[in-house]
């Protein structure tokens, strides 16, 4: 699961440094995108500030159309680089990357993410 906040209008941002114990509550109705990707790329689930700052109607929307996560970055490779970073970290914070709307638009974010295991090893992605 990672959280997306749209810094582009933002000039001086502080980091999230332990959001991670109000996400459950806070997931409907968090200011910033909350969502979670598989290691291959496909999404699993977004908050309502995930689907509006990617531009889409709900997160059925999101998951349908956007079948590959790798196709929302702009810069080729980007996502790959973030994927490696946790796998070697174990944690990143402050990732920054330009993120493709739905209507084109790009936008700057930044993420922070670590990686899962579900009860059959099976790895995602989660962040704040």
């Amino acid at each position: 699961m990672s959280i997306v906040r749209d810094i582009t209008e933002i000039s001086g941002w502080k980091s999230y440094t332990d959001k991670r114990s109000k996400i459950p509550r806070h997931f409907e109705n968090a200011a910033e995108g909350i969502f979670q990707t598989s290691i291959d790329g496909r999404i699993l689930a977004a908050n309502p500030s995930c689907v509006r700052i990617l531009g889409y109607a709900s997160a059925d929307e999101l998951i349908k159309n956007v079948t590959d996560v790798r196709k929302l970055y702009a810069e080729p490779g980007r996502r790959l680089h973030l994927v490696r970073l946790i796998k070697s970290e174990g944690t990143v914070s402050d990732f920054e990357a330009i993120i493709n709307r739905k209507d084109g638009t790009k936008i700057w974010v930044s993420i922070n993410a670590h990686a899962l295991e579900d009860a059959m090893a099976r790895s995602r992605l989660k962040g704040w």
